[in-house]
């Protein structure tokens, strides 16, 4: 039964993202690439979003044309762990600040795990409620978080992530880890759809600002423009140094 439920769960949710990015003239062409250029009042954040998640980019290519994030504020900021943003009630400034993150936009999304996508520092994934609530997995239509970094990760803990979910981590995702950290702990429990390229340096000063109890910033951090580019791998390499598998 559950495998019958989580086809008409695939069929539905790919129907609705083919209608919806129909009637907005969102074309998704796999010999291209999608950067995010994210204007932030605290400054610009730049993601490449993963054609191997492609409801995920259809989705947040969507809420970019319909205006979604625009006066968004962030809502939960953990530094050494994510910044993330997604609840459209943080645009209304009567909204209680103590309520903050608890309502999302858009429906909800077929979980898209890909070996390749990892939660190395940078990258951006798609939030979701707790497996309780949510034992499909399926990702929120609104609410994505930029991973800000990790604590130091050794060879077994990393090992014991993979095998929670039967990844089986390459050398290179290793050193990576290894290396620089990250949050292993989520991998193939959170779907990864993009990488930060650049201003990773905004969203460390972002994670570390004050904040309440809640996590919530005492600042108000609102992204107020979003622009979207396609680039083939040759110019995503010369423009950003990031060579897409």
């Amino acid at each position: 039964m559950t495998n019958i439920r989580l086809l008409f769960i695939a069929i539905f949710t790919l129907i609705a993202t083919i209608a919806q990015s129909s009637d907005k003239n969102i074309s998704i062409s796999k010999n291209k690439h999608y950067v995010a250029k994210i204007q932030t009042s605290r400054g610009d954040i730049t993601i490449v979003l993963l054609n191997e998640t492609p409801l995920h980019l259809a989705n947040f290519l969507t809420n970019v044309e319909d205006k979604v994030y625009i006066n968004m504020k962030f809502h939960r900021i953990i530094s050494n762990f994510v910044i993330q943003i997604g609840d459209p009630n943080t645009k209304n400034a009567d909204f209680p600040r103590k309520e903050y993150g608890e309502t999302s936009q858009g429906g909800k999304i077929l979980p898209e795990f890909t070996k390749d996508a990892i939660h190395t520092i940078g990258a951006v994934g798609m939030a979701r409620e707790s497996d309780d609530v949510n034992p499909d997995r399926l990702s929120s239509g609104s609410h994505f978080y930029i991973v800000t970094g990790g604590n130091e990760l050794t060879s077994e803990m990393i090992e014991k992530s993979g095998k929670d979910v039967g990844i089986e981590y390459t050398t290179e995702q290793r050193h990576s880890y290894l290396r620089d950290g990250g949050q292993a702990r989520l991998d193939g429990k959170y779907v990864v759809f993009g990488y930060a390229i650049e201003g990773i340096d905004v969203v460390t000063e972002i994670s570390k600002l004050p904040k309440n109890s809640k996590d919530i910033p005492n600042e108000n951090v609102i992204v107020e423009n979003i622009k979207i580019k396609k680039l083939t791998n040759k110019k995503l390499f010369k423009e950003y140094g990031y060579n897409a598998k």
